[in-house]
């Protein structure tokens, strides 16, 4: 069983050799997944201690599972081209497209709907 910096590591790798085909930023990319851009750089270098949340993010909006992308930093997967081809039938992320949650509709607003008011 590898340590946690060696796990956090090739998570970065796999995180960015995602990442870097779809020819978004860091900070492109950090804002289609609503995370901040350090946040992502923090990420790609192996650093700091991500969140599920954070990494299901990540993986979304690279369109790809989070067990996808943890078999990638485990050495299951060859350099980018393999990445792309193991996406299988699920749409490759686009340059300046937005993925994951930000191409799903969008839950109706609240505003503008009453609410009910409490007695006292």
């Amino acid at each position: 069983m590898q340590s946690f910096e060696a796990l956090l590591n090739d998570l970065a790798r796999a995180i960015r050799r995602l990442r870097e085909p779809t020819g978004l930023s860091q900070e492109r990319f950090a804002s289609s997944i609503k995370r901040h851009r350090t946040k992502i750089g923090y990420l790609e270098r192996g650093k700091g201690n991500p969140t599920l949340k954070t990494l299901y993010k990540v993986a979304d909006g690279l369109g790809v599972s989070v067990a996808h992308l943890f078999a990638l930093a485990a050495g299951d997967g060859g350099g980018a081209e393999a990445d792309a081809e193991s996406l299988g039938a699920r749409e490759q992320p686009q340059p300046g497209k937005a993925v994951g949650r930000s191409q799903r509709a969008a839950k109706p607003s609240r505003r503008g709907t009453q609410r009910r008011r409490r007695g006292k």
